[in-house]
């Protein structure tokens, strides 16, 4: 499975490397991290996410940044945690997610690109 985990991963970092639509969120596979999500930013996450949902393609957006929380007071501005908070978002991935399906993710990311 662990290794099933970094083929998927490596798949999408192979191809998402020279696309500037999409900063992937790196793991140190060095260190032991394993990539257990394949997580990207994106500027147009919203859109994105609306057309991929119209190719029968899930995903899942980051979870709202905490320091806009109404039940925490936090002082301060968090632009990386907004960042995140706007532009995150997780797509397929797992150990039981065929390469087939990553490819097919990978295709309409590309697509989606070139519509912009």
């Amino acid at each position: 499975r662990i290794e099933h985990v970094k083929r998927v991963f490596g798949r999408y970092r192979d191809r998402l490397a020279d696309v500037q639509d999409y900063r992937l969120i790196s793991i140190d596979e060095s260190a032991g991290e394993i990539p257990l999500y394949v997580e990207i930013l994106t500027p147009d996450r919203d859109r994105l996410v609306a057309y991929l949902s119209k190719r029968d393609i899930q995903t899942r957006s980051f979870y709202p940044d905490i320091d806009r929380a109404g039940y925490l007071t936090v002082d301060g501005d968090f632009p990386n945690a907004r960042a995140f908070a706007e532009q995150g978002l997780i797509l397929p991935c797992g150990p039981t997610q065929p390469l087939e399906n990553v490819d097919r993710v990978l295709d309409a990311l590309g697509e989606f690109t070139e519509v912009l």
